[in-house]
């Protein structure tokens, strides 16, 4: 049956942004101090780095000497490692704000450290 008074109605639609996500990015540098010009002192030294996320994600990571990054994936709390010399830099980027990281040198083989290398924690 069609009712013959007028009627009116409202309709209501709420829109909700999405969040939004800032990213940030890590930079890990390895330093060498001390006497550098000393005979058994080699620049051509590596370390071992490991990094660290508390969240699993893609990351973009450029590793020393690479002109571009590389996605990598990431495994909560499983670390994975990096090679530097000194003063060269591994680049993590885009990394969600509020994932943490952590970053620890691997201990220094005997031969450094009979060569007169010490790990110093920073």
């Amino acid at each position: 049956m069609i009712s013959t008074t007028d009627s009116a109605a409202t309709v209501n639609n709420t829109y909700t942004a999405p969040a939004v996500v800032t990213y940030g990015k890590l930079t890990v540098t390895k330093s060498v101090t001390g006497d550098t010009t000393d005979a058994g002192y080699d620049a051509n030294t590596e370390y071992t780095v490991n990094v660290k996320f508390d969240a699993t994600g893609t990351y973009d990571v450029t590793e020393p000497g690479a002109r571009t990054s590389t996605a990598t994936d990431f495994t909560a709390n499983a670390a994975k490692d990096y090679t530097l010399k000194a003063g060269e830099t591994l680049t993590i980027e885009n990394i969600p704000t509020g994932v943490g990281y952590t970053v620890t040198e691997s201990a220094l083989d005997q031969t450094l450290i009979d060569a007169g290398y010490a790990a110093v924690d920073v």
